[in-house]
C-alpha cells in the first residue's frame, strides 16, 4: 500500500490585497492554494491494482488535442504552457495480464455523485 499527495499554490505578484479591478472584470487573488492529488494504491493478491482518491487519468500524450481525455470534467487549455486541471475523485482497477503483454482498466468516477444516475466510467485495454 502506498499514498501519495500533491497541493499546489499560485502566486501572483501583480494582484493586491482587495483590489477588484481587472482586465476581465474578475477579482485577481495574490495566491491560490489547491489540492492537486491525494490517493491510495494497494492489490489484491498482486493480480488486480487499485487507485481509490483524486489523480489525474492522462490517457494519451499529446499536447493540444488529446481525443481521450473525456473523463476530465473540464477542458484543457491549448495554450497554457501547464495543463493546470486537478485530478479527478475515482476508483480505478488496473489488471495485467502479463504472459500477452495486455492490460485492462476499469475507472469509476467519483466527483459530484449523490445519485447512481451521476456516476460515470470508462472502461479501456492495451493489447499488444
Amino acid at each position: 500500500m502506498r499514498g501519495f499527495a500533491k497541493g499546489r499554490v499560485l502566486w501572483n505578484p501583480s494582484a493586491t490585497d482587495g483590489d477588484t479591478s481587472s482586465t476581465f472584470g474578475t477579482s485577481p487573488k495574490r495566491t491560490d492554494a489547491l489540492l492537486d492529488e491525494l490517493w491510495m494504491r494497494f492489490d489484491a493478491a498482486r493480480t488486480v491494482f487499485f487507485t481509490v482518491g483524486q489523480a489525474h487519468v492522462r490517457w494519451g500524450a499529446t499536447r493540444i488535442w488529446n481525443p481521450v481525455d473525456v473523463v476530465q470534467p473540464s477542458r484543457k487549455d491549448p495554450l497554457a504552457f501547464y495543463d493546470l486541471r486537478t485530478g479527478v475523485p475515482q476508483v480505478k482497477m488496473h489488471i495485467p495480464v502479463e504472459s500477452l503483454g495486455w492490460n485492462f482498466y476499469v475507472l469509476g468516477l467519483l466527483d459530484s455523485v449523490d445519485t447512481a444516475r451521476k456516476a460515470g466510467g470508462a472502461i479501456r485495454s492495451e493489447l499488444v
